[in-house]
């Protein structure tokens, strides 16, 4: 979705440093508010057809559950009322991104029973990653949940399209392999990050070869299922050359860090992985699977 270009956006963009730099710390007053009138509007979208509130409600029960608490404000006359009371004075940003997603889920459930209802699901969700780009606050929904990213640049071109390969029936394994890694990325779990990353890797690898019939065993290690994809000529043999590397790529890539950093018990050391090696070992993998998936074709 394209902000309106006004004059202070105008300058602001003129102005600002080109680098794509965002913060995963905290969520601004601003987008809290922005974000708010997102889900006011899906809420009276539905409210208009089928019921009072009912975005914030659903919002509401499970949040109350999951904080353990009665009521997410006290003195609030409304549902919307108690939810943004909440929202805009709460700081852990863990919670704060899952009442959203739990918005999204609430909304989903009545929005998508028409086409008007889903545009405007789908519109609100453009506008909130617009407006969170805008912020650098440093995550956008892709597939009803937030995805923390490293660069505006990466995400775009590198873990959306793969993201969108995956979204198929075929996938499904692997992509929900994918988005756990994700999921572990954003609670700081960077082992089990590389660990889900390479497990998405094999199963897409394995997706091929079965669709292609290509003879491999369901044990084999990630090299014995890219040679298999490579002897049988994945990448086309007239590329072979430009991509002399490709293989030495793919196979001491995703599989190796998992190896080394990811795929063995710890011992007696405690084993630490930098959260950059992490979102490397993301954006890597998700490259590798456009890569395969396209080549499949």
């Amino acid at each position: 979705m394209a902000l309106p270009m006004i004059y202070s956006r105008r300058k602001r963009l003129a102005q600002q440093d080109q680098a794509d730099v965002y913060q995963y710390e905290a969520m601004s007053p601003k987008l809290r508010q922005q974000i708010l009138f997102v889900l006011s509007d899906w809420d009276s979208h539905i409210t208009t057809h089928s019921g009072t509130s009912l975005v914030f409600k659903f919002v509401i029960k499970h949040m109350r559950k999951e904080l353990g608490a009665p009521a997410l404000a006290n003195y609030v006359h409304s549902a919307k009322d108690e939810f943004s009371a909440w929202f805009l004075s709460f700081d852990n940003l863990d919670h704060l991104i899952n009442s959203i997603e739990f918005a999204i889920i609430g909304a989903r459930s009545v929005l998508s029973y028409n086409v008007d209802g889903t545009k405007t699901l789908i519109d609100g969700i453009a506008e909130i990653n617009a407006r969170s780009l805008e912020d650098g606050f440093g995550f956008q929904i892709e597939g009803g949940q937030f995805i923390q990213i490293g660069s505006k640049f990466n995400h775009k071109q590198i873990v959306v399209p793969a993201l969108h390969l995956l979204s198929g029936v075929d996938y499904s394994e692997a992509n929900n392999e994918f988005r756990q890694a994700f999921n572990e990325f954003n609670l700081g779990n960077y082992d089990d990050c590389i660990h889900d990353c390479c497990n998405a890797f094999e199963s897409v690898l394995k997706v091929i070869l079965t669709k292609k019939k290509w003879e491999f065993s369901p044990n084999d290690t990630a090299s014995k299922l890219i040679a298999v994809a490579f002897n049988n000529g994945l990448i086309p043999p007239y590329m072979q050359t430009e991509f002399a590397g490709l293989r030495t790529i793919l196979e001491s890539g995703v599989p190796t860090v998992r190896n080394k950093e990811a795929g063995h018990g710890t011992g007696t050391v405690p084993r630490l992985i930098p959260k950059h090696v992490a979102m490397f070992q993301l954006q890597q993998t998700a490259a590798a699977i456009s890569l395969l998936v396209e080549a499949a074709k």
